[in-house]
C-alpha cells in the first residue's frame, strides 16, 4: 500500500510540474508570436519578501506603446538581475497597451526546468509502479 502512495505522489507531482512548465512555455510563445515587442528601461526595483524571509527584487520598467507605461515584472530575484537604467525586452498586448511582460532567458530556463523536473518525477513514479505491478518490488 505504501508504494502505491509513493507512486501517486511522484505521478501527481510529475503531472503538476510538467503541466505548469508546459503552460508557461506555451503562454510565453503565444505572447511572443502575437504581442508587440518593445524595449523598456528599468526605472526602479521593487522589494518583495519571499517565503524564506529573503528580499527579492522585481524590476520596475517603463516602455512606450500607445503612450508611456510603467509596470513591475512578475518575476523577481535575489540578487537583482537588473540595475536601474538597464534595457529590458518587453512584450505588450496590442489590444491593451498597459498589459506587458518582461521576456528574459531566466523565465524560459525556469519554465523548461519545471517541466523537466515534472517529467523526471513522472518517470520515477511510473517506473516504481511498473516494478510493483511486475512483482519486482514488494
Amino acid at each position: 500500500m505504501g508504494l502505491y502512495v509513493l507512486v501517486a505522489m511522484f505521478v501527481g507531482v510529475g503531472v503538476l510540474f510538467s503541466w505548469l512548465g508546459w503552460n508557461a512555455i506555451v503562454s510565453t510563445r503565444k505572447k511572443l508570436a502575437s504581442w508587440l515587442r518593445v524595449e523598456g528601461t528599468v526605472v526602479g526595483l521593487e522589494e518583495q519578501p519571499d517565503n524564506r524571509g529573503r528580499t527579492l527584487y522585481a524590476p520596475v520598467y517603463r516602455y512606450t506603446a500607445d503612450g508611456v507605461h510603467t509596470a513591475t515584472s512578475s518575476t523577481a530575484s535575489s540578487p537583482s538581475r537588473y540595475k536601474v537604467g538597464d534595457p529590458v525586452r518587453v512584450v505588450v498586448n496590442p489590444v491593451k497597451a498597459d498589459e506587458s511582460e518582461v521576456i528574459d532567458a531566466t523565465t524560459a530556463i525556469f519554465s523548461y526546468g519545471l517541466m523537466a523536473a515534472g517529467v523526471v518525477a513522472l518517470a520515477v513514479g511510473l517506473l516504481v509502479l511498473w516494478l510493483v505491478v511486475s512483482g519486482q518490488v514488494h
